[in-house]
């Protein structure tokens, strides 16, 4: 019985690791996809950080693209519109302090974007180079 309940709790824990592991894959290729081609830049500030990243993209007809954090689900709304989840309810997103950091041009290298966020308690993060 022991042994079995040991199974079991790994097999569950598994699994955990595993949507979490793909929820966080997700919603760094939508931040990817948001960077990719965006001219403008809200927020964060250049230099400056927060919860939220709001962009325009170059030829995109639903400007502005936002990406934040609500009760420990990412959300992406674009033109305005009203938030979608990016994130499910089974894998808890946390970003402390901040989710988004702007790091300013410093020649030879372009600005960038860095993300990162606790998914499950997992450490992930990722640096975006603006190019134009």
């Amino acid at each position: 019985v022991v042994a079995a309940f040991y199974v079991i709790d790994s097999e569950e824990r598994e699994k955990s690791n595993i949507n979490a592991f793909a929820e966080a894959a997700f919603l760094m290729r939508k931040i990817d996809w948001a960077l990719n081609g965006a001219d403008v830049i809200y927020s964060p500030v250049s230099g400056g950080s927060g919860p939220e990243l709001s962009v325009d993209k170059n030829g995109f007809p639903s400007n502005p693209i936002v990406i934040d954090l609500l009760s420990g689900r990412a959300q992406l709304s674009r033109g305005g519109a009203p938030a979608e989840k990016l994130t499910s309810e089974w894998v808890k997103i946390e970003a402390l302090p901040f989710f988004f950091e702007h790091i300013p041009a410093a020649p030879p290298k372009p600005a960038a974007i860095t993300a990162s966020f606790f998914a499950d308690g997992k450490y992930f993060e990722m640096t975006k180079y603006l190019r134009k």
